[in-house]
């Protein structure tokens, strides 16, 4: 049997995308909806997704320099066969974006509702809820950034890694506190965070238009739920 060297487990590669690439990305949202329209004009509309999947187009343009960076990250990522953490320079923190609209408002631990305390459940997951006209879509945060979730209970900020407090697992967003809070008290979080994406390709192509440039044909980069 052929050892391709490698496994389920080595399906998620946990580093973040070079940084100098992602800038200038296009950012799009994806839902997938089936829609079936009848002799009268009415239509049903029954969604696939609960919430979004969000994709990034890099900039084509590259200098030799960011194609040895590209390249290497794309071999040792084998195309579309890994998934890796990707900055969205759009929205990477549970806080809303500052009045300047330069940077985000500093993470609180009040910024994100992730559940409500039965007495019994210790484990809750990271995420960002979506809320227009009452109606709220929550977005599993599963790739939270090292050193920087908070989390309060009914307003109260506990101290992470305390052995009294919580604990996070960085891989899934799953935070697990070591006493589980009472029946109908808040559990928040504040974080940054980034995306689990994968390359939307198996082929990584470039075209010499001058000297010291290249175009690079579109190179697409897709979240993964399961990273």
């Amino acid at each position: 049997m052929a050892d391709f060297g490698w496994g389920v487990d080595d399906l998620f590669i946990d580093t973040l995308f070079p940084l100098g690439l992602s800038t200038g990305a296009t950012i799009s949202h994806e839902f997938q909806t089936l829609i079936t329209r009848v002799d009268n004009g009415f239509e049903t509309r029954n969604p696939r997704w609960n919430t979004s999947l969000r994709s990034y187009t890099l900039r084509t343009a590259r200098s030799l320099q960011d194609l040895e960076t590209m390249r290497a990250f794309f071999v040792v990522m084998r195309g579309r066969q890994r998934s890796f953490r990707f900055k969205d320079f759009s929205e990477y923190t549970s806080s809303a974006w500052g009045t300047s609209d330069i940077a985000p408002a500093a993470i609180t631990p009040l910024d994100q509702n992730i559940g409500t305390g039965d007495g019994t459940t210790v484990a809750f997951q990271i995420r960002k809820q979506y809320t227009v006209a009452g109606n709220t879509i929550n977005r599993n945060i599963t790739k939270p950034i090292d050193d920087t979730v908070r989390i309060s209970i009914a307003g109260s900020e506990l101290v992470a890694g305390s052995p009294t407090d919580f604990v996070v697992d960085y891989s899934t967003g799953i935070v697990t506190l070591a006493v589980a809070p009472t029946l109908g008290q808040a559990v928040t979080a504040g974080f940054e965070f980034d995306v689990p994406v994968r390359f939307d390709t198996d082929i990584l192509a470039a075209q010499f238009v001058s000297t010291f440039e290249l175009e690079v044909p579109q190179i697409v980069l897709r979240e993964v739920r399961n990273a």
